[in-house]
């Protein structure tokens, strides 16, 4: 009886002990790291919310209660023979031994990346955004006892350029827990270095270099610019050019090769207690002009692309830098003029190459469809590119999620091209994928664009449907179902498009039709039904709202009018859901402002009403452009009020004057690479009295891709697309431009700053 007794005595006590240590123990060596205590943070917080139950974090010099977490470099771990030195920096590891569990792995990152994984894999929490986390409850949790895993993510450096905000730490902190480790430019925080992580890409950029090894340089060293086709040097001003370098130049690469050492010098002298970075960006500025001196188009002819004498010129720096630096590695872009690989060069080992595919929008149909997977027959030629790269160097990438000039406020959908590209990039030996995904206010699903993209950098080999149900359930809980469906919706129509959808103007997208809108919105309804209980649910919903109202007002004369509804309550709809979307979660408050002024414009260009000018009222107009759809394609192309433009209003060029003393525009066909028309007014051949007047371009055949473009900098434009007949028996047109230049080379006053302004463009039949 006293033996009983006893052992009922110390069961109590057991259970008393237990209770008073708490039901979980995270055991931390006794001198962390800080990435191990952030580790013991991140777990505690999250494991806590999920059971219920106490988690209390000690050193392994304590005496520890109820289950054991070990985490880190603790002596229990080494007993079991796991020991960092066998880990990679970010390669992880958990394992059980019954009632403890070791999650540990290499320096930085491994530990913490171990927690994550433990976190998403047995507890099933998401990350979803940069507001929320779903942590689901697990009252009884235990894990198994032949719990055993390792991993590590796919891909050595991961980046997503998407937003910017006010205060950055809950993105950063969305970015980490997602298993982030690239962010550009940006300068590392304290909540970064938590994390341990420390600058990937030395000085003096992450990008389009070009310009900060040449901007000091003097007159004397101009030989070693771009020649232009018309034999002239140009100079850089900027990263965006427009000049580039002379490649071929020996006076070019001993420049570079001088101040590449001296930024690595810096670099490493400045690091303090940070690992220095070992990746040096040499890299063309974004433009594309290319050297066409007669040494730099031999080389380019030997290579069978410009690429070659990129590489050629990267391959020379290389070797060098080598000789001091054998760590140090040179990345430059495979991008525009660069793009294609060349033949009978191969890249030196210390040498990446980071590709960069625009999509169609910025070009032809030989760009990237980036809303479909490179194994799609529309990207072809893309995924040879890859292909062929990779035999070549290692490779880097630079991919695109979004549409771009405009076309990301549509809805369009890449989520299962995404997935997919990366189990491609995998194959393909990809040392890093960056990602360029901005539009975070209107482009469709973004949220799910995001955290499936970093999801996939880490694990590409996971199946795409069950991930996006995954996202869906835990981000809009009850409407779950309905926001799956519209997803589905949106993905199946855009994939029924017989061309890309970033080479087609909102008028030619037969996709956003009347079915589509009647079920988006029918699902939509559904959705924020389900969730009426739910503000924080109702406003995801909403967001997703944005783009296909802004849609369907684009495209509502094309639309059945029983079936498009009521107009205001649309716009109404649509206005108060755009601003609340423009939340400080994803933008400045700067960048709301900017989006609340485009918002009023774009409203009262939805319900201005402008006659059409005399002299056309016996012609067959096919299109009246006034202010709303004349596309400004740089940040110097402004909205400018003037009375006596069409509508109030105009876009207007101040300063930058030509070369050339007149006006220009035109038409071109950028798939053919060809002028429709091309015209240029001298001085004395057009107005200059301070009022628009009508230009023509004289009649001209439109085709299927062309646009119309005014001023030389061709930054003033008008997508003239979709006025094609595919029939190809009403083509014949005229174009009239209104302009009024003034000031300046323009003449009537040439003291004044030049301003060259377009308030209307006009489409006739011709005969």
């Amino acid at each position: 009886m006293k033996k009983v007794l006893k052992k009922q005595m110390a069961a109590l006590l057991c259970l008393a002990g237990l209770s008073a240590f708490g039901d979980f123990s995270v055991i931390l060596p006794d001198r962390p790291t800080g990435q191990e205590s952030e580790a013991a943070a991140e777990l505690s917080s999250h494991l806590e919310k999920a059971t219920g139950k106490n988690v209390r974090v000690i050193p392994e010099s304590t005496r520890a209660g109820g289950r054991k977490i070990y985490l880190g470099n603790t002596r229990f771990a080494g007993k079991k023979g796991m020991v960092p030195d066998q880990f990679e920096a970010e390669e992880w590891q958990m394992k059980a031994f019954r009632d403890s569990l070791v999650i540990t792995g290499g320096c930085p990152r491994g530990t913490l990346y171990g927690v994550l994984e433990f976190l998403e894999q047995e507890l099933g929490i998401v990350f979803a955004d940069e507001t929320f986390t779903c942590i689901p409850k697990h009252p009884d949790y235990r894990w198994d006892g032949s719990l055993s895993r390792r991993g590590k993510p796919a891909f050595p450096l991961r980046g997503i350029y998407s937003y910017f905000t006010n205060d950055p730490a809950p993105r950063v902190k969305f970015m980490l827990r997602n298993r982030l480790n690239l962010f550009c430019d940006e300068k590392i925080s304290p909540l970064m270095r938590q994390w341990g992580i420390s600058p990937v890409f030395g000085s003096p950029r992450f990008c389009h270099t070009f310009y900060d090894y040449t901007k000091d340089l003097p007159e004397s060293d101009l030989d070693c610019f771009s020649l232009s086709a018309a034999g002239i040097r140009i100079r850089a001003v900027n990263p965006s050019g427009p000049g580039q370098i002379c490649y071929t130049n020996p006076k070019t690469r001993r420049i570079f090769l001088r101040k590449l050492l001296e930024y690595i010098k810096s670099d490493r002298e400045n690091a303090g207690t940070e690992k220095p970075p070992v990746i040096y960006t040499v890299e063309a500025n974004d433009s594309p002009m290319k050297c066409e001196c007669e040494n730099c188009l031999a080389a380019a002819k030997k290579y069978g692309a410009y690429s070659g004498v990129m590489l050629e010129f990267l391959n020379d720096l290389a070797r060098e830098t080598a000789k001091i630096h054998p760590d140090v590695r040179l990345l430059s872009n495979a991008y525009m003029f660069t793009q294609n690989p060349p033949s009978g060069i191969r890249a030196e080992p210390n040498v990446i190459i980071r590709l960069a595919q625009l999509g169609t929008e910025w070009g032809t149909r030989t760009n990237r469809d980036t809303m479909r997977a490179l194994t799609d027959e529309h990207n072809v030629i893309p995924l040879k590119i890859l292909k062929d790269w990779s035999r070549l160097a290692r490779l880097a990438i630079w991919d695109y999620w979004i549409l771009y000039s405009g076309k990301s406020n549509l809805p369009s959908l890449n989520t299962y091209a995404i997935a997919e590209n990366m189990k491609i990039y995998k194959q393909c030996n990809v040392v890093s994928v960056f990602a360029e995904c901005e539009s975070a206010h209107i482009a469709s699903f973004h949220p799910l664009r995001l955290w499936l993209g970093a999801r996939m950098m880490n694990h590409p080999g996971l199946d795409a449907s069950a991930e996006i149900r995954r996202f869906m359930d835990a981000y809009y809980g009850p409407a779950s179902e309905f926001m799956l469906a519209c997803h589905n919706t949106l993905w199946k129509r855009g994939m029924e498009l017989k061309e890309p959808s970033g080479m087609l103007p909102v008028g030619l997208r037969a996709d956003l039709d009347d079915a589509f809108f009647v079920e988006s919105n029918r699902l939509l309804d559904h959705a924020e039904k389900a969730a009426e209980k739910e503000e924080r649910v109702l406003k995801r919903i909403r967001r997703e709202r944005v783009s296909i109202d802004y849609a369907h007002l684009e495209r509502w004369n094309q639309l059945s009018p029983e079936k498009r509804g009521d107009r205001e309550q649309k716009i109404r709809r649509f206005s108060a859901n755009f601003m609340e979307a423009c939340n400080p979660s994803v933008m400045t408050a700067a960048r709301r402002e900017q989006n609340k002024k485009w918002l009023s414009n774009y409203l009262e260009g939805l319900r201005i009403d402008i006659p059409l000018p005399p002299e056309f009222r016996e012609k067959e107009v096919l299109a009246d452009l006034a202010w709303p759809r004349i596309q400004r394609k740089a940040g110097y192309v402004v909205l400018k009020d003037d009375p006596a433009a069409a509508g109030g209003r105009c876009a207007a060029i101040e300063g930058r004057p030509g070369k050339k003393e007149g006006i220009q525009f035109g038409v071109y066909d950028p798939e053919q690479k060809k002028h429709l028309r091309n015209v240029f007014l001298p001085r004395g051949q057009f107005v200059s009295d301070g009022k628009f007047h009508f230009y023509t371009t004289r009649p001209f055949v439109l085709t299927k891709h062309c646009f119309l473009w005014t001023h030389w900098s061709w930054n003033i434009q008008a997508d003239l697309s979709e006025f094609y007949d595919p029939s190809g028996l009403n083509n014949k047109v005229e174009a009239w431009v209104s302009i009024k230049a003034t000031g300046g080379p323009y003449g009537d006053a040439p003291s004044q700053n030049p301003v060259y302004a377009v308030d209307r463009i006009i489409i006739v039949r011709a005969p």
